[in-house]
C-alpha cells in the first residue's frame, strides 16, 4: 500500500509535463555553469526521445531520454562570460538566456545558513548598494521527503541576479560569501543556497552510509517508535491534497502565500519517520535533486541542531567526515569525474550564544564547544576542508544573530587563498603544538598571517592583556592563564599551576567578550584544548543547553570586533626571495644599459647632482630590471635596516605589489622604502629610481624648508613667538608705503600655513618675471606685498601658492647668520646626513622653497623620521617638537577633509571600517613621504607622474591592509 500511494503521488507531479522536454527549476535563464569543465544538464521528456542541446558558445550535444523518461547531457564550458544562451530541442524547444559561466559553490545548512540578509544588522547598507548582475543566485524552499527526488517540487525556485531586493531574501552568509569571490575575482559567480532550519546532520546525508552509526540507528529506532501512534498513508494523503493546492495556485498565477511570504511547497511533520528530523530526508530532497550540478565548492554552516549536549556534539566529528566524504565521492561519479573528488568544502564553526564567559573553561554545560573543536580536528583529518571561526559574532540570547557578514566574508577570504591562489590570509591563527617549558607552556600557532595580536589590541579598546587562555596541571583543575604573545606563539603560565601539562583557548559557549586571539588581518583563532581528556563520563547525567530567556523589551546589537582589513587582489604573486632583483616585465630602454650585481642598489654615474632638475631626470635610462630587496643594506648612513623576510605573508604582499609597481598599474613609480618599528624593511627601485641620485622635489620642497625654519627656532635665531609676528617685521629691505593695505599684518605663521592672503592677478605675475632684477632678495617679496589684492585683516582663506613660501625663507635668510642656504646645508642636512642632494636657486638668489630641490629616497626617509621622533635626531633635539606638532597639525582643513600644518600635510586614510592618521610631505610627480603613527610607519615613494599619481589613493587599499597587522 505505501509503496502504490507514493509511486501514485510521484505520477501526479510529473505526468502533466512528461510528454514535452523539461528542465528541472535549477536550469533557468540567469543561471551559472561552472567555468573550464563539462557541466551536467539534465531532464526529462517521452521515453526515447531525441533532445538536442545547443550552447551559444559550441556545438550541438545530443542523446535520447531513457526509459523512465529522463537524460542527462554533459556540455563543455569556456572561460567565464556572460550573455550566453542554451537551446534544448526535442518534441518542443526550451531556449535559457542570459546564462552565465563562472564559479559556483553550493552553500548548505540549517536556519543560520538561510538567515535572510534583509533581517540582519547590515540590512540597510547593503540595500543601498548597486545591483551586482554577475553575482547570480538560486534557492528553493526547505524541503524533505523520504525517498531519493529527482527534482524540486518549489515551482518558483530560479536563478535571480542579485538585486536590492533578491539579496534581502537571500542568506546572507551565501549572499556576502559570494559577493566577495565575484568583486575579487571580476567574473560571474554562482550561489546555490540549500538551506533547511532546525535540521541534523543525519537528515543531510542518505541513511545507508549511517548504517554503521550506532547513535544514528539509535535515533532512528526512537522517530519509528515515535511514529507508531500516526497513520502514515493518512499523511501522505493530505500532502497529496496540500502539494495539489500549491501546484493548482501557482498554474493560477498566485505567487504569495501572504503580504511577506512566497508560496512554497508543503510538508509533512507528522509521523516522525515522514519528517526532516529523519536521517536523509533533507539530503532526498535538497541535495540529491541537484547532484551533479557543475560546482567548485561548497560552504557549510549547520552543527546547532547536533550540539544540545556534549556527547551529541562529539558524534559530530564522524558524522561531518562522513557527509563531506560522500558528497565527494557521489558529486565526482555523478559528474562522470568532472567535479573534484576532493572539492573544497569549508565549515563554520558555531558562533557564540548564552551568557558570555566566566570561567576559565567550561564543562557539560558547553556543547557548543565541543562540537567546535570537533569541526576543528576534522577539518585537519581531511584534505581540503576549510574552517570558518565566527566565536566572535552571535547573541548571547538569539540563536539566530544578526551578524553574519564577517562569516561570509570569512568563508570568501579563505577560498580566495586555498581555491583561487590569491594573495591574502585566508584564516586566523591555528594551534599546531605546545612544548612544555618548566611552568610555561609555549604554543606555535600558524596563518598568523602578519603577525599574532589581541583583539583589543586591534580594537584600541580596554586592556591587552589576553585573557581568554585556560591552563591545568595533571589534576585537570583549569585556572585563568597569564598569556603572552611572542612572535608566532603564545606564552602561557599561572602562578596557580606549577607544573602545567595542557592549555585550553575560548572554551565556552559564549567566550566573545573575552580579548581574543587574532592575526593583524584580523581573523580570530580557533577554539582548542592540546589535552585529549574525554569530554564526557558516560555515567554523568546529560545536560541539555538551555535557551536563554529574552529579557523584556530586548534589543540585539552587534559586538564590536578587528576590521578585517584585507583587499584582496587578483593578481598572482610573483614572490622573489630577497636580495634578488625581481623579475621585470621587459621595457623600452631609453638609453644605456644599466649592469648592477644582484644585491646591490642601482646607482648611475652619468648624471650628478649638481645637473638634477625635472628636465634632466628624463634623459635616465629606465632600469631593465627593478631593485627589490627585503633586506636593504646598511649604507652607515643614519637609517637602521631591518629583514623583512620572503616567506612571510606580509613579505608576500609586498611583493606582489612590486610586481603591480613593475608592470605599471599604478603608474611610473621610481622608488618605494618602507620603514617601521624603527627600521628600513623594504627598498625598491624602478624605471628611474637610483639609490644614489637625488629625485627632483616638487612642492615638497616646502616641508623641508618648514623644518629649516624648525631648526633656527631650535638654535635662538627665532622664538616660537615669532611665527605670529608680521613677516615684514623680519624684512627691513621692504618699503611699507607702497605695499597694500593689510600686507604689514601677514605673520610668518600664516606664511607657513599658506593663509598669507597674497592674491596677485596672473597677467601682473608673467609682467613682474620680465623684471628680474627687481625680484633679486627681498625684492620678490616687496612684489608680492606691492601688487596683491588688499590682505584681508581677519578669516583669511587657504591657498595654495609660492608667494607663502618665498616669505619663510626670506624670514630664514633674515635672521640665520651666513645665508639661509649655508644655514640648511650646516645646521639640518649635514645633521641628517644628507650629503648628496641639489636645491635650486630662486628668482631671488635664495633657495627655492615652493619647489626645486632634490633628495635621494633614502634621505627622504630622514625627512620622515625627524619629524616621526618630533625633531629628534641622533638623541639630539634638532627642531622644537612643538614645532614639529604645529608643522603636521590639521590648522587649515578643507572640504575634502585634507588639512594643512606648516608646509605638511595631514589626512586620514581610509581602510575598511577605520582610519588611520597621515602625515606626510608631497610634491607633484608623486614624491611622498607617509608618516603614520598609529603604525609606527613611514613610506617614501618617488616617480614621474603626471600631477601627483594615485599612489594616496593606493598605499590605504593595496599597502595598509597588508603593513597594519605589522604594527
Amino acid at each position: 500500500m505505501r509503496l502504490l500511494t507514493t509511486l501514485a503521488l510521484l505520477f501526479t507531479c510529473h505526468v502533466t509535463a512528461i510528454a514535452d522536454v523539461r528542465l528541472p527549476s535549477l536550469f533557468s535563464n540567469q543561471m551559472v555553469l561552472q567555468q573550464n569543465t563539462n557541466n551536467a544538464v539534465w531532464g526529462f521528456a517521452d521515453p526515447g526521445e531525441n533532445i538536442s542541446i545547443t550552447p551559444s558558445w559550441g556545438n550541438p550535444v545530443k542523446t535520447t531520454a531513457n526509459t523512465v523518461g529522463q537524460w542527462r547531457v554533459f556540455l563543455k564550458t569556456p572561460s567565464h562570460g556572460t550573455g550566453h544562451s542554451l537551446v534544448i530541442r526535442g518534441k518542443n524547444t526550451l531556449s535559457l538566456t542570459d546564462v552565465a559561466i563562472g564559479e559556483v559553490w553550493l552553500c548548505a545548512g540549517q536556519s543560520n545558513m538561510g538567515w535572510a540578509l534583509g533581517n540582519c544588522f547590515d540590512a540597510e547598507q547593503e540595500s543601498k548598494l548597486p545591483d551586482a548582475p554577475k553575482l547570480r543566485i538560486f534557492k528553493s524552499s526547505r524541503e524533505h521527503w523520504h525517498e531519493p527526488l529527482n527534482e524540486s517540487r518549489d515551482r518558483l525556485s530560479k536563478w535571480v541576479a542579485c538585486t536590492a531586493e533578491t539579496a534581502a531574501t537571500t542568506s546572507a552568509v551565501s549572499y556576502h560569501f559570494g559577493k566577495t569571490l565575484q568583486e575579487t575575482l571580476g567574473i560571474p559567480v554562482g550561489i546555490i543556497v540549500q538551506a533547511y532550519a532546525g535540521t541534523p546532520i543525519e537528515g543531510w546525508m542518505p541513511a545507508e552510509i549511517q548504517r554503521d552509526d550506532q547513535r544514528t540507528q539509535m535515533h532512528i529506532a526512537q522517530l519509528d517508535k515515535n511514529s507508531r501512534r500516526f497513520d502514515r498513508n493518512d499523511a501522505l494523503k493530505t500532502y497529496k491534497q496540500e502539494l495539489l493546492t500549491y501546484q493548482q495556485k501557482i498554474d493560477a498565477g498566485e505567487t504569495m502565500k501572504n503580504q511577506w511570504r512566497q508560496l512554497q511547497p508543503p510538508f509533512i511533520t507528522k509521523p516522525a519517520n515522514l519528517g526532516h528530523q529523519y536521517p536523509s530526508h533533507i539530503f532526498n530532497a535538497m541535495i540529491h535533486p541537484i547532484r551533479p550540478y557543475g560546482i567548485r565548492g561548497a560552504i557549510w554552516y549547520q552543527g546547532e541542531r547536533n550540539s544540545k549536549n556534549v556527547p551529541q556534539a562529539v558524534h559530530y566529528r564522524e558524522q561531518i567526515k562522513k557527509l563531506i566524504s560522500y558528497y565527494r565521492s557521489s558529486w565526482h561519479e555523478l559528474s562522470d569525474g568532472n567535479v573534484a573528488d576532493d572539492f573544497p568544502f569549508i565549515l563554520t564553526q558555531l558562533p557564540s550564544w548564552n551568557p558570555p564567559q566566566t570561567t576559565p573553561v567550561e564543562g557539560l554545560e558547553a556543547p557548543w564547544a565541543v562540537n567546535r573543536e570537533a569541526m576543528r580536528l576534522a577539518s585537519q583529518e581531511l584534505p581540503n576542508v576549510g574552517l570558518v571561526v565566527s566565536i566572535d559574532t552571535g547573541d548571547a540570547v538569539l540563536l539566530h544573530p544578526k551578524n553574519k557578514r564577517p562569516i561570509g566574508i570569512r568563508h570568501a577570504l579563505y577560498a580566495l587563498e586555498n581555491v583561487y591562489a590569491m594573495d591574502v590570509i585566508g584564516s586566523g591563527p591555528q594551534f599546531t603544538n605546545q612544548r612544555i617549558d618548566g611552568s610555561r607552556i609555549i604554543l606555535d600557532f600558524d596563518s598568523s598571517g602578519s603577525g599574532l595580536v589581541t583583539a583589543n589590541d586591534l580594537n584600541q579598546t580596554g586592556d591587552s592583556k589576553l585573557n581568554s587562555f585556560a591552563i591545568a596541571g595533571d589534576d585537570r583543575r583549569w585556572q585563568w592563564a597569564d598569556a603572552t604573545i611572542n612572535g608566532d606563539r603564545v606564552v602561557v603560565s599561572s602562578s596557580e599551576v606549577k607544573s602545567p601539562v595542557a592549555v585550553r583557548y575560548a572554551w565556552a559557549m559564549n567566550p566573545s567578550q573575552r580579548n581574543l586571539l587574532y592575526n593583524r588581518e584580523g581573523l580570530p583563532a580557533s577554539p582548542f584544548r592540546t589535552d585529549d581528556w574525554p569530554s564526557f563520563d558516560p555515567e554523568d547525567e546529560v545536560i541539555e543547553v538551555v535557551k536563554p530567556q529574552a529579557p523584556e523589551g530586548y534589543m540585539p546589537r552587534d559586538w564590536q570586533r578587528p576590521v578585517m582589513l584585507q583587499t584582496p587582489s587578483p593578481k598572482p604573486l610573483k614572490a622573489t626571495p630577497s636580495p634578488k632583483p625581481l623579475k621585470a616585465t621587459p621595457k623600452k630602454n631609453r638609453g644605456e644599459k644599466l649592469h648592477h650585481e644582484a644585491g646591490t642598489a642601482p646607482e648611475i654615474t652619468d648624471l650628478n647632482a649638481e645637473d638634477v632638475s625635472y628636465a634632466l631626470e628624463k634623459n635616465i635610462p629606465d632600469l631593465e630590471t627593478p631593485y627589490v630587496s627585503t633586506s636593504p643594506q646598511d649604507q652607515m648612513d643614519g637609517i637602521a635596516v631591518g629583514n623583512l623576510g620572503t616567506d612571510n605573508e606580509l613579505a608576500k604582499r609586498i611583493l606582489a605589489f612590486a610586481n603591480e609597481i613593475d608592470a605599471g598599474d599604478h603608474g611610473e613609480i621610481d622608488s618605494l622604502l618602507l620603514y617601521q618599528h624603527g627600521k628600513l624593511l623594504f627598498e625598491s627601485y624602478y624605471r628611474r629610481g637610483r639609490i644614489n641620485y637625488p629625485h627632483y622635489q616638487m612642492s615638497i620642497t616646502k616641508s623641508y624648508t618648514a623644518m629649516a625654519i624648525g631648526r633656527a627656532i631650535q638654535l635662538k635665531h627665532l622664538s616660537m613667538d615669532d611665527l605670529d609676528r608680521p613677516v615684514v617685521d623680519f624684512l627691513k629691505n621692504i618699503d611699507q608705503s607702497k605695499i597694500v593695505p593689510g600686507a604689514n599684518q601677514i605673520t610668518l605663521a600664516q606664511a607657513l600655513n599658506m593663509k598669507s592672503g597674497i592674491r596677485i592677478d596672473r597677467a601682473k605675475v608673467n609682467e613682474l618675471r620680465k623684471e628680474k632684477d627687481l625680484l633679486t632678495g627681498q625684492g620678490q617679496i616687496q612684489a608680492y606685498l606691492q601688487y596683491s589684492a588688499p590682505i584681508p585683516t581677519a578669516n583669511k582663506s587657504f591657498k595654495y601658492q609660492g608667494s607663502d613660501p618665498s616669505m619663510a625663507m626670506q624670514v630664514l635668510e633674515a635672521v640665520v647668520p651666513v645665508s639661509a642656504r649655508h644655514f640648511i646645508e650646516t645646521e639640518l642636512l649635514t645633521k641628517l646626513g644628507i650629503t648628496d642632494f641639489a636645491w635650486q636657486d630662486d628668482v631671488s638668489g635664495l633657495p627655492k622653497s615652493a619647489a626645486g630641490s632634490s633628495m635621494r629616497s633614502r634621505d627622504m626617509l630622514k625627512w620622515g623620521m625627524l619629524v616621526s621622533n618630533a625633531g629628534q635626531w641622533d638623541d639630539e633635539q634638532l627642531i622644537p617638537a612643538e614645532f614639529v606638532r604645529r608643522a603636521t597639525d590639521r590648522i587649515h582643513t578643507n572640504p575634502q577633509g585634507t588639512s594643512y600644518g606648516y608646509f605638511w600635510w595631514r589626512h586620514d586614510m581610509q581602510v575598511g571600517d577605520r582610519t588611520y592618521d597621515c602625515q606626510s610631505g608631497r610634491g607633484a610627480g608623486g614624491q611622498f613621504i607617509l608618516m603614520l603613527p598609529e603604525l609606527d610607519l613611514i613610506l617614501v615613494i618617488t616617480a614621474h607622474q603626471q600631477g601627483m599619481g594615485k599612489m594616496l589613493g593606493t598605499v590605504p587599499k593595496k599597502l595598509l591592509p597588508a603593513l597594519i597587522r605589522n604594527k
